[in-house]
């Protein structure tokens, strides 16, 4: 775990939490807890300490090995505009 905390806050400026949204409820009953209010306050947050031209928002799951997904980002980006 303390070479992954390491190897993250080489590769990022700043990182969003969600602290108080609350979860929906379950859909079904005896299912778990929605949590897309989660994820939508995370990104608020993400957003309002953005500084820079681009906003990567990923799961906290997710190692990027390399910046090579910037280059493919920017490729796509063009074909699309």
């Amino acid at each position: 775990m303390t070479n992954f905390c390491r190897a993250i806050s080489e590769c990022v400026d700043k990182i969003a939490y969600s602290y108080m949204a609350q979860p929906l409820p379950p859909i079904f009953r005896d299912g778990p807890n929605s949590h897309p209010n989660h994820l939508i306050e995370a990104v608020q947050n993400g957003l309002a300490l953005a500084t820079r031209e681009f906003v990567l928002r990923v799961r906290n799951d997710l190692l990027f090995k390399n910046k090579s997904f910037i280059k493919e980002y920017l490729n796509l980006e063009k074909k699309l505009l």
